[in-house]
């Protein structure tokens, strides 16, 4: 299992450097790489992915889109408050609790 794993990673390394080499583009090196911010600021594409809900009524599909937005505004409001610093809140059923930014960074 490992030497199939080895090989894979070899395959896609290949075609990396491959794509690089034809489109001109070298690897990114140390000096680049330790500029980049850790937590860099992401905004996403316009065309993101859609909810797509198939009820058996209107009112069925228009309750679970309001029970959607509900959860992720609970699971927005936790977050706030873990980032506050308050660590005993009670986040809502199947919620995945995302890892705390960095506090502090060890490259200068």
């Amino acid at each position: 299992v490992n030497a199939e794993i080895l090989l894979m990673i070899r395959e896609r390394e290949s075609l990396a450097r491959d794509t690089r080499e034809n489109s001109g583009k070298g690897v990114m090196g140390t000096a680049a790489l330790t500029s980049q911010p850790i937590l860099k600021p992401h905004r996403p594409k316009k065309k993101g992915i859609k909810i797509h809900i198939l009820a058996r009524s209107r009112e069925v599909r228009v309750r679970a889109l309001k029970e959607y937005r509900d959860f992720c505004q609970q699971c927005f409001e936790c977050y706030q408050a873990w980032l506050r610093g308050e660590f005993n809140v009670l986040w809502p059923p199947g919620a995945f609790r995302p890892s705390l930014p960095p506090a502090y960074n060890y490259i200068r």
